[in-house]
């Protein structure tokens, strides 16, 4: 009956997530409304959880379907409101959430102390706060605050490149990084940062070539200038600060005709970049990506774990540095596995 009942409850969490999370559109930033709630059992305790999450984020995918196992696994039913915000109103957004009309708040900042004032105040008239993806100041009142190392990110990285050099390469290579300038720039350097101290003995590896560029557009234009230019001097290994990069320079790299004499590392992981990983003729051997699907299912558990105990009070807790998911060439099951949680149900 136990087992029936769960499988019950997955249909039952589809539905209210469909019901209660749709998403707005870019003008319209406000909270989705309620919605009908579907539940297999009367007695199964129904929560209202509010998102506050950027706009257009790679990893909307991840975070959902993190929810639905994290729903299932505490059988319970969620009424999930989703509020896709930018940086230029999202203070705003936050400032408006009635603690009356919720049991739990996950959100993703991008403004910094602003937005952890308004959400401290939501905190402090009792509903508990769950921080996702942020190297913000410490705050006093997230019950969960999980965080990503940039610089941990690009170290995980450079140590995969360095092997693989030491390895393939008879230690031996030249380097070349791709930037995407339009992204956050701190965050960016962490990560180079990361990746290029992992060379610091290597006598005979040295950068060649740094590129940034602010589209995919002058990604692939400013690869493929440097390639036709450098020709057998091009670069033998790339750094990509970002999963668009990665595809970018695989892309390059096969148009030039040049896939099998280089090798791509890179930060992050989208769709392409899985799809890419799991082809013939792959250039992208290695990929360290947030673990953003650990961060949304940790945040959510919490979240109902306090609001099924209140009286117990919402204690604030440290900053969590989860370990990145590392993504390897040839490793097929572990890149579906992967694939399949960036999917938007």
């Amino acid at each position: 009956m136990k087992k029936l009942l769960a499988l019950i409850l997955a249909g039952s969490l589809a539905l209210t997530l469909a019901a209660c999370g749709g998403r707005p559109s870019a003008e319209n930033s406000e909270p989705s409304s309620g919605g009908e709630e579907f539940s297999s059992s009367a007695e199964l305790p129904t929560y209202r959880i509010q998102a506050v999450l950027p706009k257009d984020a790679p990893y909307i995918g991840q975070l959902e379907n993190s929810f639905h196992q994290a729903v299932n696994d505490e059988s319970v039913t969620v009424n999930m409101e989703y509020v896709y915000v930018s940086e230029g109103n999202e203070t705003a957004s936050l400032q408006k959430i009635d603690p009356t009309s919720c049991d739990g708040v996950i959100a993703s900042p991008l403004n910094g102390e602003s937005s952890l004032a308004a959400l401290s105040r939501v905190s402090d008239r009792g509903v508990p706060v769950a921080l996702i993806d942020t190297q913000l100041e410490k705050n006093d009142f997230a019950i969960v605050c999980s965080a990503s190392d940039q610089y941990a990110l690009g170290e995980a990285v450079g140590k995969a490149a360095k092997e693989y050099i030491e390895t393939e390469l008879a230690g031996k290579a030249t380097l070349a990084v791709l930037q995407h300038s339009a992204k956050d720039l701190t965050e960016s350097t962490l990560r180079l940062n990361g990746f290029l101290d992992q060379f610091k003995e290597m006598k005979d590896v040295s950068l060649v070539r740094d590129i940034e560029a602010a589209t995919p557009k002058e990604m692939e234009e400013s690869l493929g200038s440097y390639l036709d230019e450098a020709k057998d001097d091009a670069a033998t290994v790339f750094f990509c600060t970002n999963a668009e990069a990665s595809a970018a320079v695989h892309n390059a790299l096969v148009k030039a005709g040049r896939a099998d004499k280089a090798a791509v590392f890179g930060v992050e992981a989208d769709d392409a970049v899985a799809q890419i990983m799991q082809e013939e003729g792959n250039t992208i051997q290695m990929v360290a990506a947030t673990n953003y699907w650990q961060m949304g299912y940790d945040a959510l558990v919490s979240l109902l774990e306090a609001a099924q105990n209140p009286q117990a009070g919402h204690e604030a807790a440290a900053a969590d540095t989860l370990e990145p998911v590392v993504l390897r060439a040839g490793e097929a099951e572990a890149i579906a596995d992967y694939a399949s949680k960036l999917a938007q149900e």
